[in-house]
């Protein structure tokens, strides 16, 4: 995950740049000229990874051929790197991106002209990993631990503040070879629920987790856009939030094999129990449809909670100003039956 802090907005543009240069190389004037020959319309989706099963219900769609029959030629292209979607969304070179409602929010405080359009994951897959049998429990208990995550995250200054700790922070590695050569078995390590603990356990390893929603910081995984984008292609925006939910419905309740085929063609570190351990995940800890009863369901966001993190936001310093919620959720391509209305 890659989020914002102040200061770091200057590093992020160089980052664009790489990339912008990466997609000239890709050949995506190329695959533009193809769509237009077809007769659907072209949409750069980025995705927030490597192919992987938490994007599961988008590659079910391309698969299943959801985008096509929806009048859409969409390219599912992977962040690599420090590459911000944020920044690659509002500067035009990718249509649509996946990131943290809070990603957004942050990128909408700096100035960016972006809106969400519809959440995919109700709650965030977030959560410390401890060894078995060291778990904390509570978040209080974690004053002066060693915690390796991305030094980004905006659950840290929340949790610091909430409980009145400091964590000793780590900065984020991309694998678990240190959680899993620490002799001591006190080391901490923040990952998806729905994905390390598995890779440990697979390795002799096992682990207890706290999610990091238990704290009360629970951002969405959300579709965004820019505001030009969504002014200029309104039915590709909606024709693509129909396609990409259908997708995660089938993903959930079906046979999810096309979109693994797909996801391990992009990623061979995905096995097919690795990639079914991880749907099951999804759909054990609700990842993706949420709780009926607190009001979620696929897609759907809600405007107290969207206020709500945006107003926390503004009270750890990490933005200068709030938003209605009309400024950051084009509510007009959310599912039927939603509250994401201005308060």
């Amino acid at each position: 995950m890659v989020e914002f802090r102040k200061g770091t907005l200057n590093a992020a543009v160089a980052c664009l740049g790489l990339f912008c240069c990466a997609q000239l190389l890709t050949g995506c004037g190329a695959n533009e000229d193809a769509a237009q020959a077809s007769g659907l319309t072209k949409v750069r989706f980025m995705a927030d990874w490597l192919a992987v099963p938490e994007q599961g219900g988008f590659f079910q769609a391309l698969a299943m051929g959801y985008y096509e029959d929806a009048g859409l030629d969409v390219e599912i292209i992977h962040r690599t790197g420090n590459t911000l979607q944020a920044l690659a969304v509002a500067h035009g070179d990718v249509d649509i991106s996946i990131g943290g409602s809070d990603e957004v929010l942050l990128g909408i405080g700096k100035g960016l002209p972006l809106q969400m359009l519809s959440a995919f994951f109700q709650n965030h897959p977030y959560c410390l990993m401890f060894h078995a049998g060291h778990k904390v429990s509570s978040f209080e208990e974690l004053d002066g631990v060693s915690v390796m995550a991305f030094l980004g995250s905006t659950w840290i200054p929340y949790v610091e503040q909430k409980y009145g700790i400091k964590l000793r922070l780590i900065p984020l590695e991309q694998t678990i070879q240190r959680f899993m050569a620490d002799s001591s078995r006190e080391f901490v390590q923040a990952v998806f629920i729905t994905n390390e603990p598995f890779v440990a356990l697979k390795e002799g390893v096992a682990t207890e987790t706290l999610l990091i929603s238990e704290s009360g910081w629970n951002p969405y995984k959300v579709i965004f856009s820019s505001r030009k984008f969504i002014e200029a292609n309104p039915e590709a925006i909606e024709a693509f939030v129909a396609a990409s939910l259908r997708g995660w419905e089938y993903y959930l309740s079906e046979d999810p094999t096309l979109a693994h085929v797909m996801i391990a063609d992009r990623n061979p570190a995905m096995d097919p129990e690795y990639m079914e351990y991880i749907r099951q995940s999804l759909i054990d800890e609700k990842m993706i449809v949420g709780d009926p009863e607190l009001g979620q369901g696929l897609g759907h966001l809600s405007a107290e909670r969207l206020i709500r993190e945006m107003n926390i936001l503004k009270d750890l310093g990490m933005v200068d100003a709030t938003y209605g919620i009309s400024r950051l959720v084009a509510a007009q391509f959310l599912p039927a039956n939603q509250d994401a209305e201005e308060e």
